[in-house]
């Protein structure tokens, strides 16, 4: 994230306001230098080698008239002499997330990556290879737009990128959905504690959201902010108390095995605003997730490699901080979860210590620890979950990395850059209970 800087004094009030305050407060963007190679529509007439592509003139339209999906192949060459080295694909203003890359290819068809695979791909000197890009229309309140499909690539020790825009038509398929956070239900009444002697026995439970809280550590914002700022959560900022009406997640266990399901925007996994923020104005964020699995043992609890997307809408005009003219903001991030020490060990960076450092050195509106960030015999740092309690309470923990691996970020430029672009972690507590549904 190459970005300049601009203090701010809003103080972050929560989880949401936090993100777009660090967003919005250090906002700018140093566009990456141009080169050789080019990104061009299977039936452009571009020229390779032409880095500077005129959207005019390099638009890839999708057309689905019936609202079914619809592929397009488009070529990327390589007229360097030396190799390049795909390393992300970013759809930009994916308003509706209906595009998405399906697959690359080699001139002869064969598959070198998968859509879901990890981007990282070299391409050798005069070869090309095809992105092949899926337009699944959905029923969404944005229609005219366009999305800016954008290649990163190495060079050597240099990173560059290319893009063309893609443009959608033709009806939108599917029903309309309603944003769950426009009306949060209390679903308390449902559920009952669970009994948890020292242990989860197989069966399927449902975790209690009470509280999140995380520290946004952001390495580029580093003297330009007060680390204070950076502390974020639904108990925080002078919140109402009836503004966070706690979700509940669904877990099976079996064998040593946990699995969370899905979280669905009907899951009400909804985290609020307060009305005097500067860059949601009292709007809700909606938490979704594909779920994940992980083990459990006796009462100790890992889930790895969790996906997680964060998704605003309604966001009032002419606040502030300059929030998307639509009124829509997400991000998504992917993290660990665990009951004991995160990261297990010595922590994979300095640049995570330096942050866990500065994370535990934050109090909360009681003066007690904001979060629960210890240091080993080593000097490193790590947060320190708690196991499975008799009384059903749990405290999860994890690092938090932001991420645009679906390439469905929906935000400003600057927004990219600070927090996606570069690195940027969230260090995460959630305290849970484990609940029961009560039979109907």
């Amino acid at each position: 994230m190459k970005v300049q800087s601009s203090k701010f004094n809003t103080v972050l009030k929560s989880l949401v306001s936090g993100l777009w305050s660090i967003v919005f407060g250090l906002w700018s963007l140093v566009f990456l230098a141009s080169a050789c190679g080019s990104l061009v529509g299977s039936e452009s007439t571009n020229s390779i080698g032409d880095f500077e592509l005129n959207p005019e003139e390099n638009v890839a339209e999708f057309n689905s008239p019936d609202g079914s999906a619809v592929y397009r192949s488009l070529s990327l060459e390589n007229n360097t002499s030396e190799t390049m080295a795909i390393i992300n694909v970013v759809f930009y203003n994916n308003l509706c997330a209906d595009f998405s890359l399906y697959a690359i290819t080699s001139a002869d068809g064969n598959i070198l990556l998968n859509g879901s695979d990890k981007i990282e791909l070299a391409v050798a000197a005069g070869e090309t290879v095809y992105l092949n890009i899926r337009y699944s229309p959905s029923s969404c309140t944005y229609t005219g737009y366009e999305t800016t499909l954008y290649v990163y690539y190495q060079t050597g020790s240099d990173t560059f990128r290319t893009g063309v825009i893609l443009k959608p038509s033709g009806e939108p398929g599917g029903a309309s959905a309603s944003f769950a956070c426009n009306d949060t239900e209390d679903l308390s009444a449902n559920y009952t504690k669970a009994s948890t002697p020292g242990s989860l026995a197989d069966g399927t439970y449902y975790l209690r959201v009470d509280r999140m809280r995380g520290y946004l550590y952001v390495p580029e914002a580093s003297g330009l902010v007060d680390p204070s700022q950076f502390a974020v959560g639904t108990d925080v900022g002078g919140l109402d108390d009836d503004a966070y009406i706690p979700p509940f997640l669904e877990v099976v266990v079996s064998g040593g095995s946990l699995m969370l399901s899905e979280i669905t925007g009907s899951a009400d996994f909804c985290l609020p605003s307060p009305e005097d923020n500067q860059a949601f104005g009292d709007a809700y964020s909606n938490l979704t997730s594909a779920g994940g699995t992980g083990t459990i043992d006796g009462v100790n609890i890992l889930v790895s490699d969790l996906g997680v997307t964060l998704r605003a809408e309604g966001i009032p005009g002419g606040l502030t901080l300059g929030i998307d003219s639509g009124g829509m903001f997400q991000i998504s991030l992917v993290t660990d979860l665990s009951t004991g020490r995160v990261p297990e060990g010595a922590p994979e960076s300095d640049l995570i210590n330096s942050g866990l450092a500065e994370a535990g050195a934050q109090e909360d509106e009681e003066g007690d620890d904001f979060l629960p960030i210890d240091q080993d015999s080593d000097g490193n740092y790590y947060l320190e979950g708690s196991p499975v309690a008799t009384n059903g309470e749990i405290t999860l923990v994890g690092v938090g990395a932001f991420t645009n691996e679906a390439g469905d970020f929906i935000g400003s430029t600057s927004a990219q850059s600070f927090v996606i672009d570069n690195e940027a972690y969230i260090f995460i507590q959630l305290d849970v209970t484990v609940m029961k549904k009560i039979a109907e």
